[in-house]
């Protein structure tokens, strides 16, 4: 999803950094969704991605045929058979006893 800086439309969405979806719940615990390992994720959060690594310590980059959605349609009837996501879900964490 676009920012809304880019596309005003997204101003509802509260969508900040492009790539994102704005996920925060009623509670105000802040929380946004990214597609698979940060794919489309604008240039203003690219810094502060975090580092994806395989079992061999190499960097695991964002493939769009990999991490892109994928809907499987058919074709007569337009009906979505197959839905595939790949999301990211990133939440604040404060300290506490846990950590």
């Amino acid at each position: 999803m676009q920012n809304k800086t880019v596309n005003p439309a997204n101003i509802n969405y509260d969508v900040v950094v492009t790539g994102t979806s704005n996920v925060t719940s009623t509670l105000n615990a802040y929380g946004f969704v990214a597609k698979g390992h940060y794919l489309q994720l604008g240039e203003a959060a690219a810094d502060s991605k975090a580092l994806i690594v395989d079992t061999d310590g190499n960097e695991i980059m964002p493939d769009e045929d990999a991490d892109e959605t994928f809907l499987g349609v058919e074709p007569l009837s337009g009906v979505c058979l197959t839905a595939l996501e790949r999301i990211f879900y990133n939440m604040q964490l404060f300290g506490g006893d846990l950590f």
